[in-house]
């Protein structure tokens, strides 16, 4: 410090208060004497020096003795801080004001350090690191205050190893071993020496994870790491044969520092080379392969511990084994452990697997619905899962495939071929079977199921009664089946401000597009017929083949009426928008991302994705109509289903065209029309008078099969009778304004601690929570972050974010668990009070605070000030 510099902060001391009637004494420390030549070139004006030194002690402690109110002196002395043994005047440093000008006291005042022999011999050795100013400064900026001398030694670690490293042990080794594998040993190696820390950093490794080698040898330390921590969640005696790389006393550490490092940004690369070295130079999955799900199941130190599992349950389910019990309680465990987003697409998978055993579980019996109308409304209120859990399946399976992983892929494939042989077999075959069995006379009486709602009325039911007092919105969207209708509804009911509610009604036979599009516009008759190959519709003797058809039709009944195309509406600016629809009682926005990407041999694999495409387009037109054009009604519906499976089907389930004895006009997979009178064998008949023309007579294949044809386009049909084809949704979304009698406020369903009074027993310990509601309608799926925490909100545990997302009304299937850990190095006190905290994920904000009991007869203590 300059001698211009230690003058002005003396000044400033001696200006300060004065404590009344006493006088005002600074006492200097300055143990290595380093300013003894300054003192007598200090300009104090009323100021008396004295100093503590051999031959002017008596004469200065005799002067200090003399001093009264207002006085003033400076007592110099080459004494460190607060050492009083022998001290002749105790007294003054008791009562006096302290200064130092040396550079390690200038430190341990900017540090807020305490003031010991250790820290200051620390400082000393760090002197060639600190003089650079930005290394002070974040020092100063990662800690308030440094209590001891491994704080500073970390501290120092953290600032050589990068900007942005935090003060702790876990955060250095984490960026200590992520430069390693990144950049090579040398360079973060180079910078902790350097820093002149490499001495305390080998202490630190030693002391916290337990490893005493070479700490230039990475690949030897993280395996001491990942298999010490490893041997945290899973027996010893599974690891025989590893025990020189264990080390038991400090397994919770470096369990924590394994999970610290798999949360850290940044570290990915790093990270997967370290395990994949660890995995194959330890033989670490052999080992674990030998272990049940059950064992498995805590385990979170590995990556390939997720993949271990995952292979083994995607195995029974392609053995036909019945784990759907073990599928959601493994997902329920494991979805908030490390790694878990790399094969998140082969758990849900698994999931909608699930799924699948569980609706197979309640219809084993298989399907013996009374009368049509029963089978319909049974299908429109629940089996309609079905084909939701097949293509939440496929749509996962997709997302597998592209993810890649080799050691899965296998697995996957025999499953999914399970699932495959589920769906069309069993599901597909014997519904469709049972429908034909119950309708097969009307079909070929009437043309259609009889007392079913039929798609020609639409808007004479859900238009026509809404348009005599308010604006109405048609959306149609093509192909949009019952079961992704009945998503939809769900989602618009979570992500906007209305409710919606799913009705079915039944497509026209054959259920293609012309025919549909036909029955939802307003008429009292359609005719079709086909010639050249080609069908024809009329809506009450006008065409409807264009929107412009349409439109002509729609103004028939309604003259103000507007019929567009949705990728037009879209991109319309708003006053274009509200000029278009200003004077319209009436409005059909026309969709069609569905039948566009199945009807294209090409893309139609790609129709479960744009299932998921059309559900977002329309979520956004509804928000558009509700909010931008300030219509509060809005029915969506399609013209027709669809069926697919990824596979085609078998060559059995196939009619071949060549043992028809009919003339057909129209001939596709799905559907075949011949002139009245004529009859095919295999083929059921449909009458045709009431799906407009009395000239025709169709022919459908019995359930879900096909008419042999030539070429691509087998697994993406419709045209026929099935109920995936027959059975059009009807969503009725009505857009409610706050401060209504109807309006609900959508809000994220709450959880509750189950077992609130058992005590935590154990380092590693699982909680269950209860989820209140199922998520459905204006409850949404809630995230919280539960932790434990002491009186005053520190963490003693780790994080865990709980998704309460379960949808089940059945109070049992809402029990959700999460894994904890305490963290290394706490030791619980009984005169202590810790609080199981849950916070919403998404704003932080207290859910509830419950008071627990942590009773853990040991708690390793493996701290050592680190």
């Amino acid at each position: 410090m300059k001698t211009a510099d230690i003058q002005e902060r003396l000044k400033g001391l001696f200006e300060a208060p004065q404590r009344h009637g006493e006088p005002m004494v600074v006492v200097w420390d300055d143990p290595d004497g380093e300013f003894e030549a300054l003192v007598d070139e200090l300009e104090l004006p009323g100021v008396e020096v004295l100093r503590d030194a051999d031959g002017a002690r008596f004469a200065a402690k005799r002067r200090l003795n003399e001093l009264g109110s207002g006085d003033k002196a400076l007592i110099y002395r080459k004494r460190a801080a607060r050492d009083t043994r022998g001290d002749w005047f105790a007294d003054a440093v008791r009562y006096g004001r302290h200064f130092q000008a040396d550079l390690v006291s200038s430190q341990l005042e900017d540090l807020s350090a305490a003031d010991t022999a250790d820290m200051r011999a620390a400082l000393k050795h760090y002197r060639a690191f600190l003089s650079k100013k930005t290394n002070m400064r974040r020092l100063k900026q990662a800690r308030a205050s440094y209590e001891t001398v491994n704080q500073l030694h970390t501290a120092v670690m953290a600032a050589a190893l990068g900007k942005g490293v935090a003060a702790d042990f876990a955060s250095v080794l984490v960026a200590y071993l992520t430069r390693a594998y990144d950049e090579g040993v040398e360079a973060p190696l180079g910078d902790v020496e350097s820093a002149g820390a490499l001495e305390a950093f080998r202490t630190m490794c030693s002391q916290t994870i337990g490893y005493i080698g070479d700490v230039a040898a990475v690949d030897a330390m993280a395996r001491h790491l990942f298999v010490t921590a490893l041997a945290y969640t899973v027996d010893a005696a599974k690891l025989t044969g590893l025990d020189r790389l264990i080390s038991a006393a400090h397994a919770q550490i470096c369990h924590e520092l394994v999970l610290a490092w798999s949360s850290t940004p940044g570290a990915e690369a790093a990270l997967a080379e370290t395990v994949y070295e660890v995995k194959a130079s330890c033989d670490v999955e052999h080992r674990l392969e030998a272990l049940s799900v059950a064992e498995l199941l805590p385990c979170d130190a590995l990556p390939c511990v997720s993949v271990i599992i995952a292979r083994k349950l995607l195995e029974s389910v392609a053995e036909g084994a019945d784990v759907s019990a073990d599928i959601r309680m493994v997902y329920e465990r494991r979805r908030t452990m490390p790694w878990f987003e790399d094969v998140s697409s082969y758990y849900a998978a698994l999931i909608a697997a699930a799924s699948m055993q569980e609706l197979f579980r309640e219809h084993a019996d298989g399907f013996h619905a009374e009368s049509a109308q029963v089978l319909w409304d049974a299908y429109a209120h629940d089996l309609y899962r079905v084909d939701s859990a097949y293509r939440a399946f496929s749509s996962a399976f997709e997302r597998a495939l592209l993810v890649a992983n080799s050691e899965l892929d296998d697995a996957l494939k025999a499953a999914a071929q399970r699932i495959e042989d589920l769906y069309k077999n069993w599901f597909l075959n014997e519904l469709n079977v049972r429908w034909f069995d119950l309708c097969e006379q009307d079909f070929g009486r009437l043309g259609y199921a009889a007392d079913i709602p039929r798609l020609r009325d639409f808007y004479l039911t859900y238009v026509a009664p809404v348009v005599k007092d308010a604006r109405v919105f048609v959306i149609v969207s093509d192909a949009l089946r019952y079961e992704v209708a009945a998503e939809l509804a769900e989602r618009l009911k979570r992500e906007t401000k209305g409710q919606a509610t799913p009705k079915a009604m039944q497509a026209p036979f054959p259920s293609i597009t012309a025919t549909g599009m036909a029955s939802l516009l307003p008429q009292t008759g359609i005719a079709l017929s086909c010639d050249d190959g080609s069908v024809r519709v009329l809506a009450d003797g006008m065409p409807v083949r264009s929107i412009a058809d349409r439109a002509a039709v729609l103004r028939v009944q309604e003259p103000t009426a507007v019929a567009i195309r949705q990728e037009e509406f879209v991109s319309m600016r708003r006053d274009e928008r509200r000029e278009l629809v200003k004077d319209a009682k009436v409005v059909y926005v026309y969709h069609n991302a569905v039948d566009a990407t199945g009807d294209d041999a090409k893309t139609e694999h790609d129709v479960f994705e744009a299932c998921e495409t059309a559900m977002r387009e329309i979520v956004a037109l509804v928000r558009i109509i509700t909010g931008e054009l300030r219509c509060s009604n809005v029915v969506i519906t399609a013209d027709h289903g669809f069926l697919y499976t990824r596979e085609p089907l078998d060559e059995l389930d196939h009619v071949a065209a060549e043992e028809m004895d009919a003339t057909l006009l129209k001939e596709t997979r799905r559907y075949a029309l011949a002139p009245a009178g004529s009859s095919v064998r295999h083929l059921v008949e449909v009458a045709m008078g009431a799906n407009g023309s009395d000239e025709l007579v169709g022919f459908t294949p019995r359930g879900c099969a096909r008419i042999r044809r030539q070429g691509a386009g087998e697994n993406y049909v419709h045209g026929g009778l099935s109920l995936q084809e027959l059975c059009v949704p009807v969503v009725k979304f009505k857009n409610m304004r706050a401060g209504s009698a109807a309006y609900v406020e959508a809000e994220p369903v709450a959880i509750e601690l189950l077992d609130p009074t058992s005590p935590i027993t154990n380092t590693l310990f699982r909680l269950r929570f209860f989820q209140t509601e199922p998520v459905g309608g204006k409850k949404l799926e809630g995230s919280y972050n539960i932790v434990v925490e002491d009186a005053v909100g520190d963490a003693v545990s780790d994080e865990v974010l709980l998704a309460a997302d379960r949808t089940s009304t059945e109070a049992a299937d809402r029990e959700l668990t999460a894994q904890f850990a305490l963290k290394a190095g706490f030791s619980p006190s009984s005169s202590q009070t810790y609080y199981i905290v849950a916070r919403h994920a998404q704003t932080g904000v207290v859910a509830w605070r419950r008071e627990a009991r942590i009773e853990v007869a040991f708690a390793p203590a493996v701290d050592f000030g680190w």
